[in-house]
């Protein structure tokens, strides 16, 4: 479908009122045509404090009606978490954004922690080259995240400072897997994953640097 601001406006009043109890302030609301995400959440920061939030939808894909509202119910989250200075487990996908994505999810939704794009096409024939590296924290905890590889001897400073191990660089096309990841442009801000998908990235056998 053809996204408009209307839709996305419309949608959100709706889901405000049934799942957020009208609670949610009401943001700025853009259509982009970004490759990396199919939504955003943005904000202003002043004196610790956040104002002028920004949702934000990519209609760089070729997605269903459906697909849109759960990517707007995704941000909605996000927005809910951020104006209620809630403290999460995650930066970006903790338990707490889990939890109020569980609760929706009986509604028929499918909210995940990617924002999925399992079905959706390219608008355009363009192959886009995903830069992604996974790693194992000092905590022991796996993570995945998309790079900018003109900065990569800036990563690696940063693997070897927090001495996080276990490292595997590797490139992809998979616009499915890797096409919601948000670039890392300097720092390291991966995502979650588990011992076992880790373990599949392992497969891959691209370049591993050990740590």
């Amino acid at each position: 479908m053809e996204l408009t601001i209307k839709f996305i406006e419309t949608k959100f009043n709706e889901f405000n009122k049934e799942y957020f109890k009208g609670e949610l302030l009401t943001p700025i609301f853009k259509i982009t045509g970004a490759k990396s995400y199919l939504g955003q959440l943005s904000w202003k920061n002043k004196n610790k404090k956040r104002y002028d939030y920004v949702i934000s939808i990519s209609n760089y894909f070729d997605r269903s009606e459906k697909d849109f509202c759960n990517t707007i119910i995704h941000e909605m989250i996000h927005l809910y978490i951020r104006q209620n200075n809630i403290k999460d487990t995650n930066k970006h996908h903790g338990k707490v954004f889990y939890s109020i994505a569980d609760r929706i999810n009986k509604y028929g939704w499918n909210i995940s922690r990617t924002n999925d794009t399992i079905g959706c096409e390219l608008t355009t024939k363009e192959t886009i080259t995903y830069n992604m590296v996974a790693f194992i924290d000092s905590k022991g905890r796996y993570f995945l995240m998309r790079y900018n590889a003109k900065n990569r001897s800036n990563y690696v400073a940063k693997f070897i400072k927090y001495k996080y191990t276990g490292i595997i660089w590797f490139t992809s096309t998979d616009n499915k897997k890797y096409a919601t990841f948000p670039e890392c442009r300097t720092g390291i801000r991966g995502w979650f994953i588990t011992k076992g998908e880790y373990e599949e990235i392992e497969k891959i056998d691209q370049y591993k640097f050990a740590v």
